[in-house]
């Protein structure tokens, strides 16, 4: 509204992400942060012709992180981060969020191609750094990349998901055990514990041997 600004509050100055036309330019789709959740993601589309904005999407237990437009402008793909892995999931306008494929790691972006057949993910594995993989409407996932081919022949260590219950609110937490190649569970090890303090984002499934994540570095030195 040129008049009060009305949109350009609601979706600009709170917006985490880029706005984006829908493919038949009726909306506009963009996340912005939550009114009660000020960490987490909210999903909004304006419909221009009746001026309603729809919240979709806000009782979902999971983070948006990314988006983009189906081609027939009735739905909405992104990807969520759940637990300690990634989702892509299907928005429905009427409100309703369907998965489409549980990722064994953690994507970074997603686009559809135009006959809604294919959709690519920029994803990290527990075995191998980022690379771009093509999902099908079956939900089977191919690499197309191999970006580090090198580490294909390195030994890395087992990454597996755990969870506790938290005493002081009984919720459930989730953190990511990395332990030395071959290890059987039957010794006792050396235990690194690092934490993730927040307020944004958490330790994945994913790969865990950069400058920055370092777990894979310790687990080949013998730690956990």
């Amino acid at each position: 509204d040129p008049q009060t600004g009305k949109l350009g509050e609601t979706l600009i100055a709170h917006s985490r992400g880029p706005i984006s036309w829908s493919p038949d330019g009726s909306k506009l789709l963009s996340l912005v942060v939550g009114a009660d959740n000020p960490i987490g993601s909210a999903v909004r589309v304006h419909d221009l012709a009746s001026g309603k904005t729809l919240n979709l999407g806000d009782q979902y237990p999971g983070l948006f992180t990314h988006f983009t437009w189906a081609p027939d402008s009735r739905s909405i793909l992104a990807t969520t981060f759940e637990a300690t892995r990634s989702k892509v999931v299907q928005i429905k306008l009427d409100g309703h969020v369907n998965t489409l494929a549980q990722l064994d790691g953690e994507a970074h972006d997603l686009a559809l191609d135009a006959s809604s057949q294919r959709i690519a993910v920029a994803l990290s594995s527990p075995e191998r750094p980022s690379d771009i993989w093509t999902l099908t409407p079956s939900g089977e996932t191919t690499a197309i990349t191999r970006i580090n081919p090198q580490v294909a022949d390195w030994t890395i260590g087992d990454v597996r998901e755990v969870s506790w219950t938290s005493t002081v609110d009984g919720r459930t937490i989730y953190g990511v055990l990395v332990t030395p190649p071959g290890y059987d569970g039957k010794a006792a090890l050396p235990t690194v514990v690092q934490i993730h303090g927040g307020p944004e984002w958490a330790w994945w499934s994913g790969w865990l041997g950069s400058w920055h994540e370092w777990a894979q570095m310790l687990a080949t030195h013998g730690y956990a």
